[in-house]
């Protein structure tokens, strides 16, 4: 290697070093969502803010580590019309670690195959899953209030 080929490869170093710095300082300080205990599933709470009536609930225990236990809810602003109802399942986990692990394992799936177009909201030690692929509108409604809950949450504990 000659001296010119030496200090470029020197200058892409310290660009890259001066880059990467920052970013994983900031990827290790922010940390995961915060994780605190809540006595009751969040769901109900946010249905209520959302306006949305509970037509059934079952208990349900997703085959993941940590996962402790959770509801399948389907919920409703008219229960008697079944083209109008949303299924929300909410599972509470035993650490933020298994409850992130869960998360990145429905991120690592395809649409279509093994993965349910939906969107997954933390809050708490529970990670709710929003089963929108009847509609958008109640999925976006109790979505809404699922972020206020976690933003009360935010501001209790200082976040």
């Amino acid at each position: 290697m000659n001296e010119k080929q030496e200090f470029i490869l020197g200058c892409i170093v310290l660009v890259i070093a001066i880059m990467i710095i920052p970013v994983s300082i900031a990827v290790f300080m922010h940390g995961s969502s915060p994780y605190s205990e809540m006595e009751n599933d969040p769901v109900v709470e946010a249905a209520e803010l959302a306006g949305l009536s509970i037509c059934s609930v079952n208990d349900s225990v997703w085959d993941i580590p940590g996962a402790e236990g959770g509801k399948t809810y389907t919920f409703s602003g008219n229960c008697t019309d079944p083209d109008e109802r949303l299924v929300v399942y909410t599972q509470a986990f035993n650490s933020s670690a298994s409850r992130d692990a869960a998360i990145l394992s429905f991120n690592s799936r395809v649409i279509g195959k093994l993965k349910n177009p939906g969107v997954p909201i933390v809050v708490g030690q529970y990670l709710v899953y929003v089963d929108d692929s009847r509609g958008k509108e109640l999925s976006s409604r109790i979505a809404d209030a699922l972020d206020k809950i976690e933003n009360s949450l935010d501001e209790q504990f200082g976040q």
